[in-house]
């Protein structure tokens, strides 16, 4: 329990530095907010980190969002309080930056669970994050939407 307890206090200060310590000046930054949120089902948290073309796909991922979590709670689960994340395996890398464009790789593996579960997670990915500039912040625009 102890454990638990550490880590998720942990992840809590890892996370809360990057929302409010992050520099949206910053490419990687702004993608650790992405990837992070994402994972946690918090996308509604990262609105002022997408272009704004993306608006119609951000409507989308929030009822993505909505969706997961009603269907966690359908099953018993408080997801927003018992979650608990370890974002330690997952590398930033600029690939590709200009004055107004920029590509981040993203890669590496991160752990989920469930407070009072025995359940846990790992998953590996890697993406590439394409990145422009609105104004002096970057932000996150899919060449593809």
């Amino acid at each position: 329990m102890k454990k638990i307890c550490s880590l998720l206090v942990a992840c809590f200060f890892v996370s809360a530095v990057n929302a409010i310590c992050c520099d949206d000046r910053d490419p990687i930054c702004v993608t650790s907010i992405l990837v992070e949120k994402a994972i946690m089902l918090k996308n509604a948290e990262t609105k002022k980190y997408r272009c704004k073309q993306d608006e119609e796909m951000f409507d989308i991922v929030l009822l993505a969002d909505k969706l997961a979590l009603d269907s966690f709670k359908e099953k018993g689960v408080d997801f927003q309080k018992q979650a608990w994340f370890d974002f330690d395996g997952i590398k930033y890398e600029v690939l590709d930056i200009d004055g107004l464009t920029a590509k981040v790789k993203v890669s590496g593996e991160s752990s989920i669970g469930f407070t009072g579960t025995d359940f846990s997670h790992k998953s590996e990915f890697e993406a590439i994050y394409d990145l422009k500039k609105e104004g002096e912040s970057w932000v996150f625009c899919p060449d593809k939407l």
